[in-house]
C-alpha cells in the first residue's frame, strides 16, 4: 500500500491514521472511470462495503427514492426479480440495505464471512451499475407508482411502494416539520425539495424521466466506494476494476450543490392531519445556519449549545416555554451530513393562534441567556456526555464500519477531508478550553442572535386534511384517467395486468442458479456465545472489553402489584432523574447526571415464569453506565435518585404527562406495527397483558386519561404514583445486580451491594392492593390514527394450543417472510413492509407497515399455512433459506449489548444448551418438517387475534 502505486487499477493518494479508530485510511482512485474509493483498515472481523452516488433531486418526484428500491429488482448477471430478496433469505450479512438522503444515495453491506461479503459486493455493484430498470418498465410501476382498479373501466387508485412508504411518512407531523425547516432554510438548493418523494409529486414522476436519471447519476465517475474492516484488498479491488469498474469511461461530472444564500426570517404555513382538533395543537419550528460541512467544531459546538437550551424540561429555553406553558415540549437536533449544517428547534402543542408571538418569546428567551451568560458547569457536563458517547462508539447494532461509512461521506462527498469527522474527537479538549474561557459564548451569539441565515415554519392541524387529500386525489385520478379516451383507458388497464402477472411470475431456475450460495460448512454448529457467569454473591458478571466502561443494571422484582398500578410504575420510570430530589433541585441533579452517567435509563421488563404463560415475573430495571473514574459519583447519586425523588410536583408531572401524550399519539402514527403488535399480544399470554399495559394502545389511554385526572385532582394522581413507588422499594432487597466491565469482579460488586443498602429503610414497606378488573380485548379490533395507509397486525401464543414454537418454527418464518409475505402484502399489495415472527417464547405473529389494504393482508395472514404447504411440497433446497436463518442469530454485539442480552437469556431461562438446540433444530429442518409446521398454522389460523391501526 505505497502512496503512488497503483493496484488493479485503483492508485493509493493518501494514507492517514486513524487512532480515533485503530484505523488507517487509504484514499484511493480508480485511474479509468475517476471512482473513489476510501479503505478504513481496521482489525473488525465484520467487513463493510458500500458504493454511493451523489444524487441532486430538482424536485420532489421522489426519483431517487425510486431508484434506490429499484436497481435491487435485477440485474446483468443476477436477472431474477429480486436478487435482494433474495440474498436477504440466504446470506449470513451483518446489514443489507439501502438509504436514500438528501443529496446522496447509499448501498451499503457487512458480514462476517469473506464469501458471503464478495457476494453482496457482486450483487450490490452489478445492480447499481447494469440493472434491468431500462427494459422491464414493471419495476418502476412497482417500485414507485401505478394505477390500479378492481375491473376495466372502475376508477383506479394510485398505488407503489415508495408511494406508501412516503404517505406513511407524511402523516408524521414531525417528518413534515423536518420537511419544511429544509424547505424555508434551503429554497434555492436540492435540500428544498423531499428526496423521498411527496405522495402528492411521485405520480407525476415518468418512467422516461426515471431511467433518464438512472443513466445520468448511477456512473463511476459519479461514485464512492468504501471498504472498512479487515479485508484481503487485492482481491477486492480485482473484482472491482475487472468485474464492473473496467467497463466504463471516465465521464465528466459536475453534480454541484449551490451555496444557499442566508434565507433571513424566511416563513412557511403549512397544515397537518389530526383526528380531532385541540386549542393547542401547533406546531412551530426554527432553524438556524451553522456554516460549512467542513467546520467539524463549529457543528459539534452547535450540539452542544442545542442541548444546553433544551435537552431537559429544567434546560434554559425549555423550562422558558413550559413555565409560560407556551409550548408542551421542545426538541432540537443538528442536522448534519449537508452540505450546509443547521440547526433547528422545534415546539410542540402551541396555540396556533400565537405563533408568531411564541417565535418572538423564543429569540427573546434566547438573547435572555446571552445577556445572563452561560451555565459553564451545564456546558462542561454535556461535553462530558457527548466524550462518553464518543468513546463507547454504540451505534444501536448498526455496524461500525457503516456508521465510519457515514462519517466519511459527511466531508468526501463535498470535496473535504474525508476523514474529518472520524478525528473529531480531539476538539473534545478544545472545546473544553473555549467554555472554561468563554469563548463558547461567542459562538452561541453567532449562531443564535447574529445569525442571517434562519428561518420558520408555522404548522398548524387540521381535521379535515386527510378527507380533503383523499378528495384531491380523487380528482387527480378523474382529470387523469376518466377524462381519456376509452382506448388510452385500455391500454392503462393491460399495463396493470401486465404487472400483476409479472409480479406473480416466480423466479426461473436458471435465475435462480446465477445467484451466489453459501454451504451449511460456512457457519458454525454452536450459537453465538456472550461471557456470563453467576457470582457467589448473586451478581450476574460479563467481563468484556468495554474502554474503561463499567454498566449497572439493577433487577428490581414486583410482587403483587395489580393492573390499575402497572401503567403508574411504567409512567414512574421516566421520573426518575426528570423530577427533583428532596435534597437536590432539577437544574443541579441535571448537571450531576450528565457529568456522572453516559447512559441511564429506567424501565419495566417482563418475562414468563412457567409453561403455561398465566404467570410473568416484572422487574423494574435501572441500568446505567459510566466511566471507571467516575464509579465513585455513579455509586453516590444511585441510591438518591432511589430514594430522595420528589414526586409531588404537580406542574412538573403535567409537563411530563403532556409530553408523554405527544409521544403516544406519533407513536401510533410512524411505528403503528408495534402498537398493534403489543396489543395483539395482550390476549395471549400474562406477559404480552402486563406489557400492553405498560407500554401498549392501553398505556396511552392511561396517558390521555391521567392528564385529564391530573386537571381535576393532582394530589390523588400524586398519591397514586407515591403508591407505585412502593412496589419498587419493596423488591430493593431481592434485587439482581448485573455488571458488564473489563475490570476486577468484587471491586464493583461490594460497592454496588451497598448502594442498595442505603434504600433499605424503603424495603419494609408493605404494600396492598385493591383489587381491579383485568382488562380485557377483542378478537379483532380497530385503533384510528389520521393517516392514509395502516399497519395489520396477527398474532398467537402457540403454546397455549400445544404447539412449540422450536428452531424448524424460525425458517418457516424466514420463508414466509420473505417469499410469501413478501410478494402477496409487499409486492402484489402496495405496502413498505411486512413480515412474520415465530419466537422462543410461543409468540406467533405477521404483520405489515405503511399498508394501503390492511383487510386483504389480514387474509393472507390466514392463509399462510396453506402457502407453507405449496411451497414445501415443491421439495426445494433449504440450504440457503437456513443459513439466512442462522445469520438473523448472529447479530452484533457492542459490550453493552452483550451484557443486556445476557440479561434477558438468563431472565429468561434461555440457557446455552437451550439455543444449541434450538440451532440444531434450524440447521437439521426438512420440507417434512414445513409440511407439519403448515398443519398447526391452519389449525391455529382461526384463533389469530387480528388488529389494525390505520384511518
Amino acid at each position: 500500500m505505497q502512496i503512488g502505486s497503483v493496484i488493479h487499477g485503483f492508485q493509493i493518494l493518501k494514507e492517514t491514521k486513524v487512532p480515533e479508530v485503530d484505523g488507517v485510511f487509504y484514499e484511493m482512485v480508480h485511474q479509468k472511470t475517476k471512482a473513489k474509493l476510501g479503505w478504513l483498515r481496521t482489525g473488525d472481523s465484520n467487513k463493510t462495503f458500500s458504493v454511493t452516488f451523489k444524487t441532486i433531486p430538482k424536485d420532489s418526484t421522489g426519483v431517487f427514492h425510486i431508484l434506490e428500491h429499484s436497481v435491487l429488482q435485477g440485474s446483468r448477471n443476477y436477472p431474477g426479480k429480486a436478487p435482494f430478496v433474495e440474498m436477504m433469505k440466504t446470506s449470513l450479512n451483518t446489514f443489507m440495505n439501502a438509504m436514500t438522503f438528501a443529496d446522496k444515495t447509499v448501498f451499503p453491506i457487512s458480514s462476517r464471512n469473506q464469501k458471503d461479503f464478495e457476494n453482496l459486493v457482486n450483487i450490490y455493484m452489478d445492480a447499481v451499475f447494469f440493472p434491468k430498470l431500462h427494459e422491464e418498465e414493471n419495476i418502476f410501476l412497482q417500485e414507485g407508482w401505478h394505477y390500479e382498479s378492481q375491473k376495466e373501466g372502475q376508477l383506479p387508485f394510485f398505488n407503489g411502494v415508495v408511494l406508501n412508504e412516503m404517505r406513511g411518512a407524511n402523516s408524521s407531523v414531525e417528518s413534515l416539520m423536518d420537511d419544511y425547516l429544509a424547505e424555508a432554510m434551503f429554497p434555492d438548493t436540492c435540500y428544498g425539495v423531499v428526496s423521498g418523494g411527496n405522495p402528492d409529486e411521485i405520480v407525476n414522476l415518468t418512467y422516461e424521466e426515471f431511467k433518464r436519471t438512472h443513466e445520468t447519476f448511477y456512473h463511476p465517475s459519479n461514485a464512492i466506494i468504501y471498504l472498512d474492516g479487515d479485508i484481503e484488498i487485492e482481491g477486492m479491488l480485482a473484482l472491482l476494476d475487472e468485474e464492473y469498474l473496467s467497463h466504463f469511461q471516465a465521464r465528466k461530472i459536475d453534480f454541484y450543490i449551490p451555496f444557499q444564500k442566508p434565507t433571513r426570517g424566511n416563513r412557511i404555513e403549512r397544515a397537518y392531519a389530526v383526528l380531532k382538533k385541540t386549542k393547542k395543537d401547533g406546531y412551530l419550528g426554527m432553524g438556524y445556519g451553522i456554516g460549512m460541512f467542513s467546520d467539524v467544531k463549529k457543528i459539534m459546538t452547535a450540539r452542544i449549545l442545542a442541548d444546553y437550551l433544551t435537552d431537559t424540561n429544567e434546560a434554559a429555553l425549555t423550562k422558558a416555554i413550559l413555565s409560560q406553558d407556551l409550548a408542551q415540549d421542545v426538541g432540537a437536533q443538528v442536522v448534519d451530513g449537508v452540505y450546509q449544517p443547521y440547526v433547528t428547534f422545534v415546539l410542540k402543542n402551541i396555540n396556533e393562534k400565537e405563533s408568531k408571538n411564541v417565535e418572538a418569546f423564543v429569540t427573546d428567551t434566547i438573547k435572555k441567556v446571552a445577556e445572563k451568560g452561560l451555565d459553564k458547569e451545564q456546558l462542561l457536563a454535556i461535553l462530558d456526555r457527548l466524550e462518553f458517547s464518543a468513546k463507547e462508539r454504540d451505534y444501536g447494532g448498526d455496524p461500525a464500519g457503516l456508521t465510519n461509512n457515514l462519517f466519511v461521506l459527511e466531508s468526501w462527498l463535498y470535496g473535504g477531508n474525508p476523514v474529518a469527522r472520524l478525528e473529531a474527537d480531539k476538539y473534545f479538549e478544545e472545546i473544553r478550553e473555549d467554555i472554561k474561557s468563554g469563548k463558547i459564548d461567542y459562538y452561541y451569539r453567532e449562531l443564535f442572535l447574529d445569525n442571517t441565515h434562519y428561518a420558520t415554519v408555522s404548522l398548524t392541524s387540521s381535521d379535515k386534511l386527510v378527507k380533503q387529500q383523499e378528495k384531491a386525489e380523487q380528482n387527480v385520478l378523474k382529470t387523469r384517467f376518466m377524462e381519456l379516451p376509452k382506448e388510452a383507458q385500455k391500454i392503462i388497464w393491460k399495463k396493470q395486468n401486465r404487472l400483476k402477472t409479472w409480479q406473480e411470475e416466480p423466479m426461473t431456475e436458471e435465475e435462480y442458479q446465477k445467484l451466489p450460495k453459501l454451504d451449511i460448512s460456512d457457519v458454525s454448529e454452536d450459537p453465538i456465545c456472550v461471557p456470563g457467569e453467576v457470582l457467589s454473591d448473586g451478581t450476574h458478571w460479563h467481563s468484556v472489553q468495554s474502554k474503561g466502561i463499567r454498566y449497572l443494571r439493577l433487577y428490581i422484582p414486583i410482587e403483587e402489584i395489580k393492573d390499575a398500578q402497572i401503567p403508574y410504575v411504567s409512567f414512574m420510570a421516566g421520573l426518575f432523574g426528570s423530577l427533583p430530589l428532596k435534597t437536590m433541585d432539577r437544574l443541579t441533579l441535571k448537571k450531576h447526571m450528565q457529568s456522572t452517567f453516559g447512559r441511564f435509563d429506567t424501565y419495566l421488563s417482563v418475562y414468563d415464569q412457567d409453561e403455561s404463560d398465566q404467570k410473568a415475573k416484572i422487574y423494574y430495571v435501572i441500568e446505567c453506565g459510566y466511566l471507571k473514574e467516575k464509579e465513585k459519583k455513579a455509586l453516590e447519586l444511585l441510591p438518591k435518585l432511589l430514594s430522595e425523588t420528589d414526586f409531588d410536583q404537580t406542574e412538573l408531572l403535567m409537563e411530563i404527562l403532556y409530553q408523554q401524550q405527544e409521544y403516544c399519539h406519533q407513536a401510533m402514527i410512524m411505528n403503528g406495527q408495534m402498537l398493534a403488535m403489543t396489543r395483539a399480544k395482550a390476549s395471549n399470554s400474562e406477559k404480552g397483558r402486563i406489557i400492553e399495559l405498560a407500554d401498549g394502545f392501553s398505556y396511552c389511554r392511561w396517558i390521555d386519561n391521567t392528564v385529564k385526572q391530573m386537571k381535576k385532582n393532582p394530589q390523588q394522581v400524586i398519591a397514586e404514583l407515591a403508591f407505585a413507588s412502593k412496589f419498587v422499594y419493596r423488591g430493593l432487597e431481592e434485587a439482581i445486580i448485573s455488571v458488564t466491565a473489563d475490570t476486577e469482579k468484587e471491586e464493583v460488586t461490594q460497592k454496588v451491594k451497598s448502594l442498595l443498602m442505603c434504600c433499605k429503610e424503603k424495603t419494609n414497606e408493605k404494600t396492598s392492593c385493591p383489587d381491579a378488573k383485568k382488562q380485557t380485548y377483542p378478537k379483532k379490533e380497530k385503533i384510528e390514527i389520521p393517516a392514509p395507509v395502516s399497519y395489520a397486525v396477527s398474532a398467537i401464543n402457540a403454546k397455549r394450543f400445544g404447539v412449540e414454537l422450536d428452531g424448524r418454527w424460525a425458517v418457516a418464518a424466514k420463508i414466509l417472510s420473505m417469499d410469501y409475505l413478501w410478494n402477496q402484502v409487499r409486492v402484489l399489495g402496495g405496502a413498505y413492509g411486512t413480515g412474520m415472527s415465530a419466537s422462543i417464547d410461543g409468540n406467533l405473529s405477521f404483520y405489515s407497515y405503511s399498508d394501503p389494504q390492511p383487510e386483504h393482508s389480514l387474509e393472507v395472514f390466514k392463509a399462510a399455512g396453506q402457502a407453507l404447504r405449496e411451497f414445501a411440497n415443491e421439495e426445494e433446497d433449504l440450504t440457503g433459506l437456513i443459513l439466512g436463518c442462522i445469520g438473523d442469530t448472529e447479530m452484533l454485539l457492542t459490550p453493552y449489548m452483550e451484557g443486556k442480552l445476557a440479561d434477558e437469556w438468563n431472565l429468561s431461562g434461555i440457557t446455552f444448551e437451550i439455543r444449541k438446540k434450538r440451532r440444531a433444530q434450524m440447521l437439521a429442518t426438512t420440507n417434512q418438517d414445513l409440511l407439519e409446521i403448515a398443519d398447526q398454522l391452519e389449525r391455529l389460523a382461526p384463533e389469530l387475534i387480528s388488529v389494525i391501526v390505520g384511518p
